[in-house]
C-alpha cells in the first residue's frame, strides 16, 4: 500500500490517496511531468515493482493495452484524490476513520491491519485525540478491535454503515473505470 500524501505550508500534511496492488504510482509521467508535489509512503510489506521511467514510458508507448489500462487508473485514483479532499473538508472525522480503514481493508486484503492511531491521525490530517474518539465510536458499534498497533476488522458491514459516502463513490467509479466490456 502506497499513501499519496500532501504537505500543507505549516508543516502539517494529510493523505490525498492510497495505492494498493490495484495500481500504480507514477501517473505524473503520463502527462509528460516527471515530478508530483505528493509524497509516496509506502506502508507495510510485501511484493512491488519498480521501474525506472525510461523503461516505462518506452513500454506505455509500444503497449496500448497496457496505456489504456494506466489512463483508467489514473481516471480513478484522480476521482479518489478529488472525493478524499470533499470528505477530509465535510465529514466527521469517524466516518472519514471508517472510510478510510476501509479502503485499507480493501488494500491490505486482512482484517489484522497494522496501524497505529498516531499514524491514522498523521493520514487522516485531524488530532490524535480525534482519532482516538473515532475509535471508540467504530469499537462500540462492533465495526472494529484494537490492539496494539492493530486494528482488526471485526464486522465489514458495520464499519461499511459507519464509513461516509465517499467509500462507495470511489468504490463505485474503480468498478466503472475497470469493468469488463460486454
Amino acid at each position: 500500500m502506497i499513501s499519496l500524501v500532501q504537505a500543507l505550508d505549516d508543516g502539517s500534511t494529510v493523505e490525498v490517496g492510497m495505492i494498493g496492488r490495484e495500481g500504480f504510482f507514477g501517473a505524473p509521467l503520463l502527462y509528460g511531468s516527471a515530478s508530483t508535489p505528493v509524497e509516496a509512503i509506502v506502508q507495510g510489506t510485501g511484493p512491488a515493482l519498480r521501474l525506472s521511467s525510461g523503461p516505462f514510458m518506452a513500454e506505455v508507448a509500444k503497449n496500448e493495452g497496457l496505456r489504456v489500462w494506466l489512463m483508467r487508473y489514473s481516471g480513478a485514483l484522480y476521482a479518489q484524490t478529488l472525493q478524499t479532499a470533499a470528505c477530509n473538508g465535510r465529514h466527521l472525522v469517524a466516518e472519514r476513520l471508517a472510510r478510510w480503514l476501509l479502503e485499507v481493508h480493501d488494500r491490505l486484503q486482512t482484517d489484522d491491519m497494522p496501524l497505529r492511531q498516531e499514524f491514522i491521525s498523521y493520514m487522516l490530517g485531524c488530532r490524535r485525540a480525534s482519532v482516538t474518539v473515532g475509535v471508540g465510536t467504530l469499537r462500540r458499534q462492533g465495526a472494529i478491535e484494537i490492539g496494539r498497533g492493530i486494528v482488526r476488522v471485526k464486522n465489514r458491514r458495520k464499519l461499511e454503515t459507519a464509513a461516509c459516502g465517499c467509500y462507495e463513490t470511489v468504490r463505485d467509479e474503480f468498478k466503472r473505470l475497470f469493468a469488463k466490456p460486454r
